[in-house]
């Protein structure tokens, strides 16, 4: 995230008007152990998201910037024994002021 948010800065020495970037974190298939590293994982994002968001209007730039999260899969809300198994639905994150949500 930091790079990202490096590279938006440059983006006008970049000759970028518009930016896409893709991020990922992986360590979240947890079939087993899901108690004691689900936490670790959503606060390693939560931490990323907010330093980011935090570059970002410090930049100037938090209008004009959305974040969001995607997933290839969701998870079951059963436990498995020790985690859960694959599931149909997932639950995302969006923030930024660029997200004009209702």
């Amino acid at each position: 995230m930091q790079i990202v948010a490096r590279l938006i800065n440059a983006r006008a020495a970049l000759g970028a008007g518009r930016q896409v970037f893709m991020v990922s974190l992986a360590g979240f298939d947890l079939h087993d152990h899901l108690s004691a590293q689900h936490p670790l994982l959503m606060a390693t994002l939560g931490n990323a998201m907010a330093a980011f968001q935090a570059a970002v209007t410090q930049m100037g730039l938090g209008a004009n910037v959305l974040t969001f999260t995607a997933s290839d899969f969701g998870r079951t809300l059963t436990s498995n024994g020790d985690g859960s198994d694959h599931g149909w639905g997932s639950h995302h994150f969006l923030m930024g002021g660029a997200l004009h949500g209702g």
